[in-house]
């Protein structure tokens, strides 16, 4: 059987596509690119957050130097 609807006659009618109503109301209104722009604003704001990054980077590269001075120092060191 046909998806098409029949009109009386037997003839089949083209579907058409219902368009959905929308309401204009004060307030509902969203920037279509609202999440970016917020997203852009914070990346510019220096927070604590950014401190601990920060430090947490020093802290793994002092260790990584700690880490190849003592295996130039101590070799053995290397191969645990």
């Amino acid at each position: 059987m046909s998806s098409t609807a029949l009109v009386a006659g037997g003839q089949a009618s083209t579907p058409v596509k219902k368009t959905p109503q929308i309401t204009e109301s004060p307030g509902n209104w969203k920037h279509p690119r609202l999440a970016e722009i917020i997203r852009r604003q914070n990346a510019t704001v220096f927070t604590e957050a950014n401190v601990r990054t920060i430090g947490y980077n020093i802290a793994a590269f002092g260790l990584v130097l700690t880490a190849k001075l003592l295996g130039t120092k101590y070799p053995w060191i290397t191969r645990l």
